[in-house]
């Protein structure tokens, strides 16, 4: 029950408009947390990028390696099919 009236008296805050003061005080705290999200972005980003380069992978390799998995799925696809109506006409 406690948690019901917290989780509600937070929605209810979260619709109130902010004061200034609140502005004022949280706007060096939401600035360095906006920041830190920043940089840690960035980092994974360029950790990302650096590990793909270093495997030798690019847009177009990858592009080129889905298209052929989804050629596989469909060339898959297709046999099974075939596959199926074979052993129903056989049995005719």
């Amino acid at each position: 029950m406690l948690a019901a009236g917290l989780a509600a008296g937070a929605a209810i805050a979260a619709l109130l408009p902010r004061t200034r003061t609140e502005d004022r005080l949280l706007k060096p705290v939401t600035d360095r947390a906006r920041e830190t999200a920043r940089v840690a972005v960035q980092a994974a980003k360029d950790a990302g990028q650096g590990r793909l380069d270093e495997l030798g992978l690019t847009r177009e390799k990858g592009s080129d390696t889905i298209r052929s998995i989804f050629q596989g799925f469909s060339d898959a696809a297709k046999a099974s099919g075939q596959a199926a109506i074979g052993s129903v006409r056989g049995k005719e």
